[in-house]
């Protein structure tokens, strides 16, 4: 399998999600068994393995042929669910979310504000009535949903931790000067797929059954451990996409599709630190590779004419912040919930079906779209004023 998707080298698993302690990986096309080092039996996850796998590929490919150029694609499971993290990790978030999913999302708009990632007079979207408030909730549900929260967090704050140890092993090899690093961020937007209550075992809720919270209490400790299967309530989920709408699965709204994406190339970008907000698409991040490499997109492999990469680089955007966008259109669509982007301009709607019910359809002849001005604020949000939104079955097309 590693051969045929065009590598020297393959360590991970297959699909979607994996368990972080019991992960079923292949190396190349063997299947293995994660190697726990000896004495961090219960401290030791795949967040770990894999960091621990690509520091290893460095190391042993520089010395034996230093010119030549290396590619890695790493790509932990984090923060997929399940949410498994050593405990050490979540006893350092203990606390830190007990203001409840309302007020963090306000706190995470003033920091947003604060350090200029969203503009100025960015507009915090209101939570969805779909949503329960969190003042509304028992105290059980807010002690269950605190303690997920804060093994997510964990979870988060440990893959970060593990991207460092990565490009620290760049820093001690002296290529980072070399080295261009493209590091994204997120899942389609932060799960809804948890619950209202959240889920000691999310298969739980994918398979149409709800857990009682006072089930979930007498099992917070197993919380992260490899009993437990866990995932966050939807209501933390929606927190951890501020300041969009909605989250996962919907992939009409920027909750449900905007990911940061952080690039680092000494010596190749004009303002190491700055912001780029010309709209772009996953599909971008091929081709800006091929450039920076210098390498023409293939036309044709071992005998195979290939169909041309639909996306398009974004090193035009690395000397000039303000260089003009070059992706003009861009679709989007997951279960009926979609959206189109043009030139500025978003048109959505939300389908139907929320993330955590698993049955039930809608009629598309009942969808109300809404169309957004995107460059009345910049690129890096999404929602107006509510007196610019406007329903796409009245608009008249304009010449």
């Amino acid at each position: 399998m590693a051969a045929l998707q065009g590598f020297e080298h393959f360590y991970g698993f297959i699909g979607g999600e994996t368990n972080q302690w019991q992960p079923p990986l292949f190396r190349d096309s063997t299947p293995v068994e994660m190697e726990i080092p000896k004495g961090r039996e219960g401290h030791y996850n795949l967040n770990d393995s894999l960091a621990d796998e690509a520091i290893t590929y460095m190391h042993n490919q520089k010395p034996v042929t230093p010119d030549r150029p290396f590619f890695i694609y790493y790509a932990p499971g984090a923060t997929h669910a399940p949410h498994h993290v050593p405990k050490e990790w979540i006893d350092k978030f203990k606390g830190q979310f007990d203001q409840g999913w309302d007020k963090y999302r306000e706190e995470t708009y003033q920091r947003q504000l604060a350090l200029g990632v969203i503009p100025a007079n960015t507009k915090l979207t209101p939570r969805p009535n779909e949503i329960p408030a969190w003042d509304s909730l028992p105290p059980d549900r807010k002690k269950v949903a605190e303690r997920l929260m804060e093994t997510f967090a964990a979870y988060t704050a440990q893959t970060d931790y593990e991207v460092g140890r990565i490009l620290d092993a760049l820093d001690e090899m002296g290529i980072t000067k070399y080295t261009l690093v493209l590091w994204e961020i997120g899942d389609n937007g932060s799960s809804l797929e948890g619950t209202l209550n959240g889920a000691y075992n999310e298969f739980t809720g994918l398979g149409g059954v709800q857990e009682d919270s006072a089930y979930i209490i007498k099992h917070l400790d197993d919380l992260g451990g490899p009993n437990a299967y866990n995932h966050i309530p939807v209501g933390w989920a929606w927190a951890m996409n501020t300041p969009f709408q909605w989250g996962k699965q919907v992939a009409s709204h920027f909750g449900g599709t905007r990911n940061p994406l952080v690039v680092s190339w000494p010596g190749h970008i004009s303002d190491p630190g700055g912001k780029r907000m010309q709209f772009h698409h996953v599909i971008d991040i091929a081709p800006t590779i091929l450039e920076a490499a210098g390498i023409p997109q293939p036309t044709e492999v071992n005998g195979v004419k290939q169909k041309p990469i639909e996306g398009i680089s974004m090193v035009y955007s690395f000397k000039d912040p303000n260089a003009a966008e070059q992706r003009h259109v861009q679709y989007f669509e997951m279960f009926g919930n979609r959206a189109l982007y043009k030139d500025g301009w978003i048109a959505v709607c939300r389908h139907g079906r929320l993330p955590w019910n698993n049955v039930g359809s809608v009629d598309f002849d009942k969808d109300t779209w809404e169309l957004y001005d995107l460059t009345r604020i910049t690129a890096s949000q999404t929602i107006l004023p509510h007196k610019t939104r406007t329903n796409l079955k009245s608009c008249k097309p304009t010449s």
